[in-house]
């Protein structure tokens, strides 16, 4: 923790700007503010410890106080870059007493056990390879009776999905998929109960098209202006290939709900 991780950063200042543009500052995943809400829908976090795994340019953190008034959140990633801008939206937000952001390497969760009251992700975990050591890790950090809120990309089905391949194979994204029934098992090996796992592909298939009209159309000059054409291009076909991925159901983003059972 607080160390310099060795990992190539794949958020690099114009992938953030990119992604910023479409899903609003401080949000590098789908739906923005709006699909932390709808995540969160139902859940009181007033007054709560909360981890946010993967917090990336600090977004969903500034809402997690402002509008669900968490007391303290911490985020933690694995990219130098984003802790930075996640600690400035803080400092502007004047949120620097309720917001803390931490570099912290690959692996096991840097806190004590039964440390959190909510741990939080959005969008981030689909990029670490062990989930069952993270799912059992994350169940320790939790207090009894804590909650685990997440937003994750699942696949449909082990073995060959073409279009899914596509779409991973033109964005160069790290990812490590797993599918809804084997992400359930998994939770409950950890010990978690009252698992829900709502599917949200249909969602993310109509939010993708609406992404594209604006990157194709008002947003285009602008995308051309902060990346260049050249980028430009191979991003329209990332995004092309990600609504094919959807449009297949081969590519299923889900929220998963999980709690840690109360002590007995």
């Amino acid at each position: 923790m607080g160390q310099k991780s060795e990992r190539p950063n794949e958020y690099d200042d114009q992938f953030v700007a990119r992604l910023e543009l479409i899903y609003g500052d401080g949000f590098l995943s789908p739906g923005g503010a709006e699909e932390v809400r709808a995540l969160l829908d139902g859940f009181n976090i007033n007054e709560r410890q909360v981890l946010d795994i993967g917090c990336g340019s600090g977004g969903a953190d500034v809402l997690l106080v402002e509008e669900h008034g968490a007391g303290k959140v911490i985020g933690i990633d694995v990219e130098q870059p984003l802790i930075d801008r996640a600690t400035k939206l803080a400092t502007d937000k004047s949120l620097l007493g309720k917001l803390e952001f931490i570099l912290v390497k690959p692996g096991p969760l840097p806190f004590e056990d039964e440390y959190f009251d909510t741990v939080f992700s959005k969008d981030a975990i689909l990029q670490i390879p062990d989930k069952s050591q993270l799912f059992c890790d994350i169940y320790r950090v939790l207090k009894p009776g804590g909650a685990f809120v997440v937003s994750d990309w699942l696949k449909s089905a082990e073995g060959e999905l073409k279009a899914l391949q596509e779409f991973l194979e033109a964005s160069s994204f790290t990812a490590n998929m797993e599918t809804s029934a084997t992400s359930k098992n998994l939770l409950q090996s950890s010990g978690f109960v009252e698992i829900q796992i709502r599917d949200r592909t249909d969602w993310l298939r109509e939010q993708t098209k609406n992404d594209n009209v604006l990157i194709t159309g008002k947003y285009r000059e602008r995308a051309i202006e902060l990346i260049g054409s050249e980028k430009y291009e191979a991003w329209l076909q990332i995004r092309r290939s990600l609504l094919g991925a959807l449009e297949a159901a081969e590519l299923r983003p889900s929220h998963l709900i999980a709690r840690k059972p109360e002590h007995k």
